[in-house]
């Protein structure tokens, strides 16, 4: 079994945001050494319906959306 280091997983709805983040200097050095390892979890990938909705109105009413607990 190899040794990864330690290991990041990000769950967000911008899996984008962070392909910038992995490819700066130190970030990258410690990946390429193997000393960190980021898993980018795309949460729409597990969204409900053809727009893979992930947020819906609070409920009870009031401003704001929140994260849906089944998705």
């Amino acid at each position: 079994m190899e040794n990864t280091g330690t290991v990041f997983n990000i769950i967000t709805a911008f899996p984008k945001l962070f392909d910038c983040f992995k490819q700066e200097s130190l970030i990258n050095k410690a990946i390429n050494k193997q000393l960190i390892k980021i898993n980018v979890i795309d949460l729409r990938d597990f969204g409900i319906g053809k727009h893979k909705q992930i947020d819906d109105t609070i409920y009870g009413g009031g401003a704001g959306m929140l994260i849906r607990p089944d998705v």
